[in-house]
């Protein structure tokens, strides 16, 4: 590893859910054949199909649905942790720093809305989608909700999320220029380069509003295809995974997950090429520490429905289904780490306010590195077991 310049070590955390079947996606029997196999007194015939794979799908969402929550219960429930090796022994982190929560928001968006709206942009899959998409990774890096020092739309650890409103996209418009210049270095046309502007910057958003800026570019979309086959059939699917999206975000209600958290990108690359279905990461929002109101975002897991690759290594037409999430403990402690160095700096800060700045950030460092130090410490132990 070290020839390698890995990191010496790696604590992740997975959580998949397996499901015996995936009727309709690819994952196992068809739904002809499901019907087939129930009992005499279900319907016979299409109907009988459809209301299989409905139920399939149902299903399926649904597993989603809950490694979602799963995700999200970690993440709300990590400052409750307690650090018996402090001054406060038995209190939780929450306790000891009462101003800190865990911002974080989580991105969500689905393998056939992201190739039909590049097919809707005149590029083809494959090598030309990797190309788009990599000249957009530095606005894509950043979250759709970021419009300057009042942003917000993120969800917070232990309480109540803030109202998100509408997307507003203006963190990714600041790097549009570089990005519509190098889109016409590819040779695309000005309609198909301002379409990608559209799923870039307008159609990103809260899961819920976004989901009807995405339905109604792809009815638009549908309309000015009725004459090209190839269009209508990807726009047709577009719509199919949308409605997919449309019903998830109904079960996450259900489930009770903030939908101040939950944001759709539909042009997000897949954090791996073998989801097949819905795939979604989560991003911690923290302060820049050259502006004080500004955030930026760093992703601590991801994850997605992943039937394709275990087909790969399955029977035709008995593979399980399978979706699952990945947390970087690593990364969570460290930005928790940070989170705690910050609040116990302050407090000494505040303490010391009648000392000369320099000297009272001197001994908030000295301060800060002894309260928090055996935290962390504690802190890894904690997560890792």
């Amino acid at each position: 590893a070290r020839d390698q310049e890995l990191p010496s070590s790696v604590c992740v955390a997975d959580f998949d859910i397996v499901q015996s079947t995936v009727r309709h996606s690819g994952g196992g029997p068809p739904a002809s054949q499901t019907a087939a196999a129930a009992p005499a007194t279900a319907v016979a015939g299409p109907a009988a199909a459809v209301a299989a794979a409905a139920a399939a799908s149902r299903e399926r969402l649904l597993a989603e649905g809950q490694v979602l929550t799963a995700v999200t219960q970690v993440l709300d429930s990590l400052f409750a942790l307690s650090s018996p090796n402090t001054s406060q022994p038995g209190k939780s982190l929450a306790q000891q720093h009462p101003n800190l929560t865990l911002r974080y928001e989580v991105r969500i968006s689905h393998r056939v809305l992201l190739a039909s709206l590049m097919a809707s942009c005149g590029v083809a899959p494959g090598q030309a989608t990797e190309q788009v998409l990599a000249q957009c990774r530095t606005a894509l890096s950043i979250s759709p909700l970021d419009g300057g020092p009042t942003s917000g739309g993120v969800a917070s650890s232990g309480s109540t999320a803030s109202s998100i409103g509408g997307a507003s996209g203006a963190g990714r418009a600041v790097r549009w220029g570089s990005i519509q210049k190098a889109l016409e270095g590819l040779r695309m046309r000005p309609d198909a380069v301002n379409r990608v502007r559209t799923a870039l910057m307008v159609l990103p958003g809260p899961l819920l509003p976004s989901l009807d800026r995405t339905s109604a570019f792809i009815k638009d979309w549908q309309g000015r295809a009725i004459n090209h086959p190839a269009s209508m059939a990807a726009a047709s699917r577009a719509a199919a995974a949308l409605a997919e999206l449309q019903l998830l975000a109904r079960y996450l209600s259900l489930l009770s997950i903030p939908s101040t958290c939950l944001i759709l990108d539909p042009l997000m690359p897949m954090p791996e090429a073998y989801f097949s279905h819905t795939y979604f990461t989560v991003h911690v929002r923290l302060p820049h520490t050259s502006a004080p109101h500004a955030t930026h975002s760093m992703m601590v897991a991801a994850g997605g429905r992943y039937d394709s690759l275990v087909r790969s290594c399955w029977p035709t037409h008995t593979a399980p289904g399978a979706v699952g999430a990945t947390l970087n403990i690593e990364k969570l402690v460290d930005v928790m780490g940070g989170m705690l160095q910050a609040s116990a700096c302050n407090a000494t800060m505040q303490s010391h306010s009648t000392l000369p700045q320099r000297d009272a950030q001197a001994q908030c460092n000295m301060h800060s590195a002894a309260t928090v130090s055996g935290q962390i410490t504690q802190l890894r132990c904690t997560s890792q077991s």
